[in-house]
């Protein structure tokens, strides 16, 4: 693919970003002139595109501001791929690195993941890779977070996309029982994410640190985390405990029990600019039925997406 390339209604302008699967573009629709994100997978492999076929079902369904919206799942010069809403701000790995926030704003940047955490296992998704680098940020002043990568979303009932054996997902922010058995956990493990991010906002370090993937794995699973800094507030200490108990049933239940304990409203008055998301979402577009994998579009959806869609 080359910049200048027009194809299933999208002219594509410029590379955003490259994975070790898929590429991440800065697209135009050309009817519409809104400016998008669209993710390509770079493989033809057909458990890479269940999986963004996956996500495509999994973010259809979740309308919040805390969560990045999507738009189309199509084919790009025979590679599916993903219209996603454009973010202009960096992802959270990046902001940290450069912009160690203050507690308040910690607290206020968490409360987002937290309420689009809260969306999505209000859905029954379990998000399983949740992670800095997997929350993107407007540009915003104060910033909004906004959930991506629903890769490897896993739906409470289904265990069909993670059979296979593998980890899938990122040691570093993994829930000891996700390394266990990554078909088999609960919004809990999404919390124990969440409490690898809190601790980074807070501490601008990171929870758990080894020199490889091994070692990181045992940290992970005997709680050898980082220790607290001495002046880190006793109730934060308190709650990072317990979100990174290796234990989920010592973990809080849900999102919304983590907000409350932090006293952050439930709900936010978060109003995404046109300047930061230009691309409009639009529940009268296409509705996705998961169980009856039916799709509903304004265009034309090829057969070939139909049988990705499938249970």
């Amino acid at each position: 693919m080359q910049p200048g390339l027009t194809s299933s209604g999208y002219r594509f302008v410029r590379v955003l970003g490259r994975g070790s699967r898929a590429v991440v573009w800065e697209a135009v629709h050309v009817v519409t002139s809104r400016m998008v994100a669209v993710k390509v997978l770079d493989t033809l492999d057909p458990d890479e595109r269940k999986r963004l076929a996956n996500e495509y079902q999994a973010m259809a369904l979740l309308q919040h501001p805390n969560v990045v919206g999507v738009h189309a799942l199509l084919e790009v010069e025979g590679r599916l791929a993903l219209v996603i809403d454009l973010v202009q701000g960096p992802d959270l790995e990046s902001y940290l690195a450069e912009t160690p926030p203050d507690r308040e704003l910690a607290l206020q940047l968490f409360g987002g993941i937290l309420r689009g955490l809260a969306a999505a296992h209000a859905q029954g998704f379990v998000h399983r890779d949740l992670k800095p680098g997997n929350v993107l940020l407007t540009s915003t002043s104060p910033p909004v977070p906004r959930i991506a990568d629903f890769g490897i979303v896993k739906a409470e009932s289904d265990t069909s996309i993670t059979n296979t054996g593998l980890i899938l997902g990122t040691v570093r922010y993994m829930a000891p029982e996700q390394l266990k058995n990554p078909s088999g956990v609960d919004a809990r493990a999404d919390l124990f994410s969440a409490g690898c991010i809190l601790f980074e906002l807070l501490t601008h370090t990171k929870a758990f640190d080894a020199p490889n993937k091994v070692a990181l794995m045992n940290v992970v699973r005997l709680k050898r985390h980082t220790p607290f800094p001495d002046d880190l507030d006793p109730e934060h200490r308190q709650l990072l405990d317990e979100l990174l108990d290796p234990e989920p049933e010592n973990r809080p239940d849900t999102a919304v029990a983590v907000l409350e304990r932090l006293g952050l409203p439930e709900e936010a008055d978060t109003e995404l600019p046109a300047s930061d998301v230009v691309a409009v979402r639009s529940r009268a577009a296409f509705y996705v039925t998961i169980g009856g994998a039916i799709l509903v579009a304004l265009g034309i959806v090829a057969a070939g997406l139909r049988s990705l869609l499938a249970p």
